[in-house]
């Protein structure tokens, strides 16, 4: 960092690298497991994630706090052969919470609303709310409660 004005930098996972950890403060890394190129299960998709960050930890961290910036998962679209559907969504969201706590790992998650407003794009990039863009809650929020 810069010593008297903390600095963080977002990368993708796969594209941190020790340089830019050693000029950041913390790590902060997005892990989208939807664009992987192999789909198993969603709870092979939250572990995925797990896994990244204890890749990024071992190589790229060095002791540094990694924080996931963004992971979530869309409930529309297509991205190959991730089935992207609300059911899957809700899964994704209940199960990824519960690991996070368990790891401790500190995470935000994407995104708060469907951002339909990203018009062209694909329509996945559009579905990742827990809030429909009209800010009503896409499911409810107290079956997230336990893990």
């Amino acid at each position: 960092g810069l010593g008297h004005i903390p600095v963080y930098a977002t990368e993708q996972d796969a594209l941190f690298s020790q340089s830019l950890a050693a000029a950041c403060e913390l790590v902060q890394i997005n892990v989208h497991t939807i664009f992987d190129s192999a789909f198993t299960s969603i709870d092979a998709s939250v572990q995925s994630v797990i896994n990244r960050v204890n890749t990024v930890k071992a190589n790229a961290a060095k002791g540094k706090l990694v924080r996931v910036g963004e992971t979530g998962w869309a409930s529309a679209g297509n991205t190959g052969p991730s089935p992207l559907t609300l059911a899957n969504e809700i899964l994704y969201v209940q199960k990824f919470r519960c690991a996070a706590r368990k790891s401790g790992l500190e995470y935000f998650y994407f995104e708060a609303k469907d951002a339909l407003w990203k018009q062209g794009q694909a329509v996945s990039e559009q579905n990742f709310g827990i809030f429909s863009a009209q800010y009503t809650p896409k499911f409810d929020f107290l079956d997230l409660s336990s893990c």
